[in-house]
């Protein structure tokens, strides 16, 4: 081989690392989750528990809105409510060379969830 060659090799070789090892050259994707569960407890006695969540970014939206539902109390018709929260963040990094996962996308077989 020439050196001419054994150069050019060299280099598409450490390109070829570079990207694959280096962060800065990756994607990253992130996924927020709030989840918020309220059990209520009626004054006749029955009892009752909602979730629902939303993509609020931040903790403290999060927090705000479960404040808000808890709040929202009428005391003729309820006995007790009870709000939790649960905020989460999920991020994901791919370096771009790598092979995207292979996941199928399946259609829920429910409608929409009741309250």
């Amino acid at each position: 081989m020439e050196l001419e060659e054994v150069l050019q090799m060299r280099f598409w070789t450490l390109t070829l690392c570079l990207l694959l090892t280096n962060p800065s050259f990756s994607l990253s994707s992130s996924h927020h989750s709030c989840r918020i569960q309220i059990l209520i407890e009626k004054i006749n006695g029955e009892n009752q528990s909602i979730h629902f969540s939303s993509p609020l970014k931040t903790k403290e939206a999060c927090q705000t809105l479960a404040k808000i539902h808890q709040t929202n109390f009428d005391s003729q018709k309820l006995k007790s409510k009870r709000v939790t929260y649960f905020w989460k963040k999920v991020t994901k990094t791919v370096p771009m060379l790598a092979k995207a996962p292979t996941k199928k996308i399946r259609k829920s077989k429910r409608g929409s969830k009741k309250l």
